[in-house]
């Protein structure tokens, strides 16, 4: 399943509301929108979140990002409606979303040392190749002052 629609479908259940890309301007809808494009933001964690999150609930780029702003601002104050929606979603998506990040996460580690490791290697190469490079210029020297 798309992560957009699995995100749309969690704030949906756990809101209460059928269906988030109906045009409502209620508060608790809008705020609950606003959840859907936070997390998804969260999840994706991409750079440009806009077009995408925005299709699975049929609204263009700039309701996305306006969306991603007022998140940003608004979640954990009195004034959002749908603060407990979102602690409710993190609960259940977290498990499910950030395990693949995790298991990414350890990719990148593992990936981070073995660059790390052959760091090592190289420094310890271009040191050896000094140490053979003065060994020959010495020689070199000394064939010069025999000569």
């Amino acid at each position: 399943m798309n992560t957009y629609k699995l995100i749309k479908l969690t704030v949906e259940k756990v809101s209460g509301i059928n269906d988030l890309s109906l045009h409502d301007r209620k508060r608790y809808v809008a705020d609950c929108r606003i959840v859907y494009f936070g997390l998804s933001c969260l999840y994706k964690k991409q750079a440009y979140h806009g077009t995408e999150c925005s299709l699975a609930i049929n609204r263009d780029h700039s309701t996305g990002l306006n969306n991603i702003a007022q998140f940003n601002n608004l979640c954990g104050t009195e004034k959002f409606k749908a603060n407990q929606v979102y602690k409710k979603c993190r609960i259940i998506l977290d498990p499910i979303l950030l395990y693949k990040s995790k298991e990414i996460q350890d990719e990148i580690n593992f990936e981070v040392e073995k660059i790390k490791y052959l760091e090592g290697i190289l420094e310890e190469e271009k040191q050896e190749l000094e140490i053979l490079h003065l060994r020959k210029a010495s020689k070199m020297e000394v064939t010069y002052e025999t000569a």
